[in-house]
């Protein structure tokens, strides 16, 4: 079976086209993107397919799924009645995928804690989620970040304790696996690593995922006006610097996310809180010893957002991919990617017109009175290398609802 498409309305379209007469089946080889409405009244589905002969060939080995659902691991029920927020991908040495969220009673409670899961099927089902820390202080454990070393496969969950009843922060540290998860050591604190003042108010908050650099594994910190990183070379975090300091006005840039292109240039994508439709970024040649000034603000699309969520860029057989969440009264879900090599030059294009594959609005049926959805992390699919499985969270109409949501997406 094959089925017409045209070619150009399916690369320059951001609304891919309903297919009628298709049965709920999927395409193989990414070059576009097809929604296909599978149940009536139901969420779209979205395949993926090759021109064969001018035509797209219907696939005859399906892909893992193609299908927004809730994150829910097979020993509990996480997505209701409970805070849930971003949530981290990443692939373990075994070749598993993991992921590790907060999991709280609302944004910012003394019941916030880590948790951690696998799945060893691309994100289809999910393990156990087990529990990585839990402050023995009463406080909220929050603010996770990191990732996986590439080199040595250990774990690195980075956490900032604060007390979400007294309204001040504690201490920031790290805690770390060796075995791929299964085990977890002591949490140690970081903040004698930071300058004077930190030390004293604490004020230190962990963003993004660990990156590889000439300098060690290095990892991006950031509060209010001012923005760190640390390395590690197998002997614990040090080796402090400083990526900017005393920005205008106070808490207007944050949360940066970095992304290597090779060991010694990095690119740090970094959220703006002032011109909420737009992002800033920082670059570094020398795997993080030195840092340029912040950009100016660039808008993330030519869609108009309103307001965004940080993203998360990864860089993925000589790409860089992206997704970009528009929040209220957008609530839009953009994916790109774009050359490591232009990224690099051009950081400012990521998001120009022709890298936006989709954008949805309202993205699933089940996600009524949204209030609040972002913090999108993306993370290749192992034997498909032009599909990503994204998560984000949603607040489905209260704060004590938040729920995560994964999605698999075809890149093109």
């Amino acid at each position: 079976m094959a089925i017409t498409v045209d070619y150009d309305d399916l690369k320059t379209s951001n609304v891919m086209p309903v297919l009628t007469g298709v049965s709920n089946q999927e395409l193989c080889d990414v070059e576009a993107t097809v929604r296909v409405n599978a149940v009536t009244g139901g969420p779209d589905d979205v395949f993926t397919t090759k021109a064969i002969g001018g035509q797209w060939a219907v696939a005859t080995e399906p892909l893992v799924r193609a299908t927004y659902k809730p994150f829910v691991t097979s020993g509990g029920t996480p997505t209701e009645n409970t805070y849930l927020d971003i949530c981290w991908i990443d692939r373990l040495a075994n070749g598993d995928m993991c992921c590790f969220f907060r999991k709280g009673g609302d944004h910012a409670t003394n019941d916030g804690r880590i948790f951690f899961s696998t799945s060893s099927d691309e994100g289809v089902t999910w393990a156990a989620e087990t529990l990585v820390y839990d402050s023995p202080t009463g406080y909220d454990t929050r603010n996770q970040a990191g990732g996986v070393d590439p080199d040595t496969g250990e774990i690195f969950i980075f956490i900032s304790i604060y007390d979400a009843v007294g309204v001040s922060r504690e201490d920031i540290g790290v805690i770390s696996s060796t075995d791929n998860g299964v085990t977890w050591g002591t949490f140690t604190s970081l903040i004698s690593e930071f300058p004077a003042p930190e030390q004293v108010d604490k004020n230190v908050v962990p963003f993004g995922k660990v990156v590889k650099t000439s300098n060690g594994l290095m990892m991006m910190f950031y509060y209010h006006e001012d923005a760190w990183c640390l390395f590690n070379n197998g002997s614990g975090w040090t080796g402090l610097v400083t990526v900017w300091t005393g920005a205008s006005p106070v808490n207007g840039q944050g949360e940066p996310s970095p992304v290597a292109i090779d060991d010694n240039r990095i690119v740090a994508i970094v959220r703006d809180n002032v011109n909420l439709a737009s992002y800033r970024y920082t670059k570094s040649s020398d795997g993080g010893s030195t840092w340029d000034a912040i950009s100016d603000p660039y808008p993330w699309t030519s869609a108009a957002m309103t307001a965004s969520a940080p993203v998360n860029p990864i860089l993925h057989r000589g790409q860089v991919m992206a997704t970009i969440t528009g929040r209220n009264p957008d609530w839009e879900l953009h994916s790109c990617r774009l050359s490591a090599e232009d990224f690099w030059d051009r950081p400012y294009m990521l998001w120009s017109d022709q890298n936006i594959f989709r954008q949805d609005g309202l993205y699933s049926a089940t996600a009524t009175n949204v209030l609040d959805w972002g913090y999108s992390v993306v993370h290749p699919i192992e034997g498909s290398p032009d599909t990503a499985l994204v998560s984000f969270y949603d607040d489905d109409g209260a704060t004590s609802e938040t729920s995560i949501y994964m999605r698999l997406f075809p890149v093109v």
